[in-house]
């Protein structure tokens, strides 16, 4: 019998409408966050890069890994974005769903876009900072789809417990 593990796509596309469990790790363990100013950091660029993409419903921010609750915003908002950009600062992945007709547009590659360039943008900042080099994040970032409310409802517990599931506290309620 095949664990259940073995069916979930874990990268799959994004599509505006739908919610995520996001997730990913440093590579070798290393630590993602050596302070409370780099998890700040990490929320600041989170809000620069991916905010006007999609709503987070939960986080949390461990030692060396991230889950993210989230909800991609649906098209018509995300276009409206991408529109009301100037167009030198659309990225190329931006510039190229544009340029297609609504009906033929993947927004998988724009979304996966913005948060390759939140990872890099939070990795450039802190190899400065640490005085080191190479990817801090393991590739490809994961993503799960929810569901359905049920899946949508345990996420929630599984991101607040997530504290207390790698023994970094007994009470999950006082991580902050």
């Amino acid at each position: 019998m095949k664990k259940i593990t073995e069916y979930i796509n874990y990268e799959c596309p994004l599509a505006p409408g739908y919610f995520y469990h996001v997730f990913n790790r440093s590579n070798n363990k290393e630590l993602l966050f050596r302070s409370d100013e780099n998890r700040k950091y990490f929320l600041k660029k989170f809000q620069e890069y991916l905010s006007p993409f999609l709503a987070v419903y939960c986080y949390c921010l461990l030692g060396n890994h991230f889950h993210l609750l989230v909800r991609i915003r649906e098209e018509r908002e995300l276009e409206n974005y991408l529109l009301g950009l100037p167009i030198q600062e659309r990225s190329i992945a931006q510039k190229k769903l544009l340029s297609l007709s609504p009906d033929l547009r993947m927004w998988s590659d724009v979304l996966t876009s913005q948060f390759q360039r939140f990872f890099t943008g939070y990795a450039m900042a802190v190899n400065k900072q640490w005085g080191r080099q190479g990817n801090l994040f393991h590739r490809p970032f994961q993503r799960v789809a929810v569901q359905d409310e049920n899946h949508l409802m345990w996420l929630v517990y599984y991101l607040h417990a997530n504290p207390k599931k790698h023994g970094l506290m007994e009470d999950f309620r006082r991580y902050p």
